[in-house]
């Protein structure tokens, strides 16, 4: 960089590239350092697509989005900003259900089937649908979509197993949780178990008999 005197160049956008992703853990100063790049190199869409990553690392939701937004502006089609779209949508503060829901459908119709975030993306879709009790069927949904996350995961490179998601892990024991209140809800009703060592009725008690019969006499 001090070789290229901070100078538009091919040289010098490789090696911001390349000081960009060695510096990602210094999210403060690399943001910073990322800002002057998106400047110098407006239409590189790396800049704007890791610095949207390194708001999200911050819990800067809606900066990470728009990045992620100018960023697609600049190459729309892109797998990878499709899906951190989707995943900004779903995280940030005025969360959007419709909206979010119709970003990941986007990324699935454009990612290849054996993308490694396929499986997940269906899993955060299964947690919107969790979130949205308006629909009557939701956790039908949430099923639906949960079963489609394991089935991609089955198309998973062998590098990318075991596939693990905190999203997974949630929705499973969702469904383990209303599966079991589902079966207790469905167990027969049983009769009362009568113990034939005690009377049946007070009236049967022959002291009890006695002091009735003493009462009257007298």
């Amino acid at each position: 960089l001090i070789r290229c005197n901070s100078k538009q160049s091919e040289l010098d956008e490789n090696a911001r590239v390349c000081y960009g992703y060695l510096h990602m853990n210094s999210l403060e100063s690399t943001i910073a350092f990322l800002t002057v790049c998106i400047q110098m190199y407006p239409k590189s869409h790396f800049f704007l697509e890791l610095r949207g990553s390194l708001y999200g690392f911050l819990g800067k939701f809606d900066q990470g989005l728009a990045d992620v937004n100018a960023a697609l502006q600049l190459v729309p089609n892109d797998v990878m900003l499709l899906y951190d779209r989707a995943a900004m949508l779903r995280l940030v503060k005025h969360f959007d259900l419709n909206e979010t829901i119709a970003a990941y459908k986007k990324f699935f119709e454009y990612s290849p089937i054996d993308h490694r975030k396929v499986p997940e993306a269906y899993y955060a879709v299964a947690t919107c649908y969790f979130v949205d009790k308006a629909l009557e069927n939701n956790f039908q949904l949430l099923e639906e979509y949960y079963d489609k996350g394991i089935e991609a995961e089955k198309k998973q490179l062998p590098c990318f197993l075991p596939y693990e998601s905190n999203n997974k892990l949630m929705i499973s024991n969702l469904i383990s949780v209303e599966s079991k209140s589902k079966n207790i809800d469905t167990l027969p009703l049983t009769e009362p178990v009568i113990d034939t060592q005690k009377p049946q009725s007070r009236l049967t008690d022959p002291r009890r008999t006695d002091m009735i019969y003493s009462h009257r006499e007298s």
